[in-house]
């Protein structure tokens, strides 16, 4: 393929891209980017504020896009009846879903000794059942629903993973563990649905500086430590920023650059993984990726 032909101009116009998570963080990000674009997008979330206000941000770059629409819906991804009408409302509005970015995730982490087994207090439990829900079961069902009408646009998926799947680290495990099944989903997927014209890959951030790193009080670090710990850890001296994962989506969705990309997991970590300090993590900071 000639790659001085290649024109992405067209690629995200007229598309319909459902990006779970989307009313903060890199779901956000990604929802204004494609609205920018021309895609017709769907923000989602829990909180309904946010999700009209990130909503509010995607028209205005659809302005400069003639009859491009943002549609808003509040969902708890933990509620298989919430995701089903999401994906209902969804087609119901638009007649058809093009891309689907599952990225609503959560961050969290605790030692498994936690739990009281005396007091029957599960916390580690609870915690391994809130995370693994939220960041994987969430994903499943939401794809399980969405393939028929990715079967008819010979759409695609974009999983946001995290390089937290490739390092262990301790008391992560459940983060980690959510982010390992997600890995797989993806490549299981990718064999079971490329006869159907879907193609499905993962991106694995590293640290991206987004809102979250503010609300996690727990972790006691800043947006700054997270920059000095990148600049002494990553070969490329710095965080991740959520464009760089839209350039990411942008990719990996598009049928023009990506055409022949399915079951891969692509790392966008500024080095971390091939990094011998960031892999001897356990004695830095304590600090999480996305």
């Amino acid at each position: 393929m000639n790659s001085n032909n290649i024109n992405t101009e067209n690629d995200f116009n007229d598309k319909v891209m459902l990006i779970s998570g989307s009313s903060s963080g890199i779901g956000a990000g990604a929802a204004v980017y494609f609205a920018k674009l021309g895609a017709n997008v769907v923000v989602t979330g829990r909180d309904s504020s946010k999700v009209k206000l990130v909503a509010q941000e995607c028209r205005q770059q659809q302005q400069q896009h003639t009859g491009k629409q943002t549609l808003e819906v509040v969902v708890d991804v933990l509620d298989d009846r919430q995701v089903r009408h999401l994906v209902d409302k969804t087609v119901g509005h638009f007649g058809k879903i093009n891309i689907l970015v599952n990225c609503a995730g959560i961050v969290d982490h605790g030692y498994i000794g936690d739990d009281d087994n005396n007091n029957k207090d599960l916390k580690y439990m609870k915690l391994f059942d809130g995370i693994v829900n939220t960041n994987l079961r969430s994903a499943v069902l939401l794809t399980s629903l969405v393939i028929p009408y990715l079967e008819q646009t010979k759409g695609c998926i974009v999983n946001i993973s995290s390089i937290s799947s490739m390092i262990p680290a301790k008391t992560w495990s459940p983060y980690g563990i959510s982010k390992c099944g997600l890995n797989m989903f993806t490549k299981c997927l990718a064999m079971e649905l490329g006869p159907k014209g879907i193609r499905v890959n993962a991106i694995l951030p590293g640290i991206v500086l987004t809102p979250l790193i503010d609300t996690i009080k727990q972790f006691a670090i800043t947006q700054d430590d997270m920059k000095m710990f990148c600049q002494m850890t990553y070969p490329l001296q710095r965080p991740g920023l959520v464009d760089d994962i839209n350039k990411a989506i942008e990719f990996l969705a598009s049928d023009s650059w990506a055409p022949f990309v399915t079951g891969s997991l692509v790392p966008l970590d500024g080095g971390a993984l091939v990094c011998k300090k960031y892999r001897l993590r356990d004695k830095q900071p304590n600090i999480l990726t996305n």
